[in-house]
Parts: C-alpha cells; sequence; structure tokens
C-alpha cells in the first residue's frame, strides 16, 4: 500500500480516522504488505479472513421473489463498515432490508422495490444517511414490497453513516485501494457472471470484500443464502466488476448524534437556529475494553459560553444518553458538541473526543 494511501486515510476525518488507518496498517503488514516498497495493493485481501478475523456479517436470503439484491449490498456494507470503523469484529448488526424495499411513510419508497426493476444501491446509502435504517428485529424482512411498518420507537434505533461516493476510476486499482481505506464496497455485475434471480438492467448487487491476484478473482459476499458458495461468499473474475463502473464506498459513520424537539435522533449538524436539543448519545464500542459511561460538552464557540458539561452512566441499545439538556439554540455562530467515552478500568475519561461545529443563526 503506497505511502498516499495513508496519508489520505489519516487525513479524512480526524482522530477516529487515524485509529481506522492504524489497524488496516498492522493488518497489511500482518498479511506481508508493503507501505513503502511502491506497490500499490497486496497480492491478497479479504474483509471476510483478514489475518484470522473476519469483518463481516453472516451471508443473508434475498429469496426466490423479490428482486432485492441492491439493498442486501447496501445494507451489508453498511454492517461491515461498522465492525470495521469500531475496530470490533464481533458487532454483527442485523439491519433491515425491508425498510429500504418498503414505501411510502418512513421508508425509502424511492429507491426500489421486489419487482424486477429492483432499486439503486446509491439512493439506499443515500437514504441511509439522511433517514437512517433499523436494526431488522425493529422491521424484519418479508421479501415483499409492503406499506412502512417500523416499530413504534424505531427513531431511538437507527443507524447513519457520514456518506457514499462512486469509486473512480472503474480500475483493478483504484477498487483494490477503495476497499483497504473505505472498507467494503457496494458493487453491481452482470445477472449471467452469478446467475441470479434478477436485478435492475440485468444486473446483480453484491459486497465486494476483498481479491486474489494469484486466482484473478474478486472476492464477494452474496444475498442468497450460506448454501450458496461457500457460507454465502464466492468469487468473480477481475474485469465483471470493473466493466459495470457502479462501485460504492461509505465515508465514515455516526457515532454522536443529537436528539431534536424531543421527537428524532440527527446528525447534530441538522439541529438548527430556534430548535430545542433535547438529548445527545454516542456509541462508545470503538474504545477498548468496556466504557463505563460518557461526558458531554456543548459551547458556543464565538460567545465562549458552555451550555454544559456532563457525564451520564445510562445506556440505551449500546448508546450512552444524556437526558433532557434542553438547550433551545438561540445563539447564532458556531457551536462545538465534544463527546468522550468513559473508561471503566480507571474511570477516568478515555478515548479520543468527537468534536465538529455547525454553524446557527437566523
Amino acid at each position: 500500500m503506497a505511502d498516499k494511501t495513508k496519508k489520505k486515510r489519516f487525513n479524512y476525518s480526524g482522530s477516529k480516522k487515524i485509529v481506522y488507518g492504524l489497524l488496516i496498517l498492522v493488518l497489511i503488514l500482518a498479511l506481508g504488505g508493503s507501505i513503502c516498497s511502491g506497490s500499490d495493493s497486496p497480492g491478497y485481501f479479504n474483509w471476510h479472513d483478514l489475518n484470522g478475523t473476519d469483518w463481516m456479517t453472516p451471508a443473508k436470503n434475498q429469496g426466490a421473489s423479490c428482486y432485492s439484491c441492491w439493498a442486501f449490498s447496501s445494507a451489508g456494507v453498511v454492517e461491515a463498515v461498522f465492525n470495521i470503523y469500531h475496530n470490533n469484529p464481533d458487532i454483527d448488526l442485523n439491519l433491515s432490508e425491508q425498510q429500504l424495499i418498503s414505501d411510502n411513510g418512513a421508508c425509502c419508497g424511492d429507491c426500489g422495490n421486489c419487482s424486477n426493476i429492483g432499486g439503486l444501491p446509491s439512493s439506499a446509502l443515500e437514504y441511509i444517511k439522511d433517514t437512517g435504517i433499523v436494526d431488522e428485529s425493529c422491521f424484519p424482512y418479508t421479501g415483499t414490497t409492503s406499506s412502512c411498518g417500523l416499530c413504534a420507537n424505531w427513531t431511538d434505533r437507527k443507524y447513519h453513516i457520514n456518506g457514499n461516493f462512486k469509486v473512480t476510476p472503474n480500475t483493478k486499482e483504484a477498487y483494490k485501494e477503495a476497499l483497504i481505506d473505505y472498507g467494503p464496497l457496494s458493487v453491481c455485475v452482470q445477472n449471467s457472471v452469478i446467475n441470479p434471480t434478477g436485478g435492475p438492467d440485468g444486473k446483480h448487487c453484491v459486497v465486494l470484500v476483498g481479491w486474489n491476484d494469484t486466482g484473478n478473482y474478486w472476492i464477494i459476499k452474496n444475498s442468497y443464502g450460506t448454501g450458496w458458495g461457500t457460507d454465502g461468499y464466492g468469487t468473480i473474475a477481475y474485469g465483471d466488476i470493473e466493466k459495470y463502473d457502479d462501485a460504492r464506498a461509505i465515508n465514515g459513520i455516526h457515532q454522536i448524534q443529537c436528539r431534536k424537539n424531543n421527537i428524532a435522533w440527527v446528525n447534530c449538524s441538522d439541529i438548527s437556529y430556534n430548535d430545542n436539543l433535547t438529548g445527545v448519545r454516542i456509541n462508545c464500542s470503538n474504545i477498548s475494553g468496556s466504557a463505563a459511561g460518557a461526558r458531554f460538552r456543548l459551547e458556543n464557540v464565538h460567545d465562549n459560553t458552555t451550555f454544559f458539561d456532563n457525564t451520564t452512566t445510562t445506556n440505551i441499545g449500546g448508546w450512552w444518553v444524556y437526558d433532557n439538556p434542553d438547550v433551545i439554540i438561540r445563539d447564532s455562530g458556531d457551536w462545538e458538541l465534544t463527546a468522550f467515552c468513559r473508561d471503566s478500568i480507571n474511570g477516568g475519561i478515555n478515548g479520543f473526543p468527537v468534536k465538529w461545529q455547525v454553524p446557527w443563526g437566523h
């Protein structure tokens, strides 16, 4: 892996991305790769078996009557990235593909459905960024284009990504670099390559997890259950993915969220002037060992005013929550929310603070 790749990853989004970069660096070196020899990538790489560790979630089955491969590809990438970004291969979220294929309400009616027209990973990933995706038990998979049947507390159970982008150019080296830098990719190929049950415009979408130069093939995770291939994983020859020019990567996840007007958990940058900030929460699963709680501090940078600086030991669904700070945003200028995970070993503040500045105003 070339130095330019390492630097780009380190500079991506602050200290959290540095932890991710160091993890990948150690794993590449353990696999015999080089970061200074000028080679672009190691000859073999596989998120399903990276130096003996499986960072993927188990393969699922979309069923024979629903053309939802695009939804499983999108959700599968998000599940894997959460494991990798938190440096914990055992989180293994089980996200709701049904939310992506269902219409009306809060579900993604514009993403696609079960018909032979299918859907697009780009639309699904954009929806996950903006609205979030819940866990499987909140809206179980039925393999039909149903009305939106999210559970009652779905706004407390959704997961967001920061965004997604198309990997360019559509070359083998670019896709390898993106796999190392950003984790598994959502890709689509010609139906006949895998002999699937169908998909949009003759495509079938899967999760790209790695490659093997000796065999001249890509390694993929499919959505035909664990009986397909080897536990749901298989291979595709070099060239079959690149020619479709349709690989998408995720560029980060939301670990800190704010509750807006006591209704929904959102990206904190969605809190605007005159909104009521009624809760903040952080996912601390990236910290080594078990976290004992979290600390939150909200400041108006322009006025140098601290609105709260509090700790919490309340954990709801894996999130450390500081409830009811009840701050109405009435000051314009840049705001900054800083969150820390508290280390259970010594009771002090540990881990990397996550900060951002958000301009709010009239």
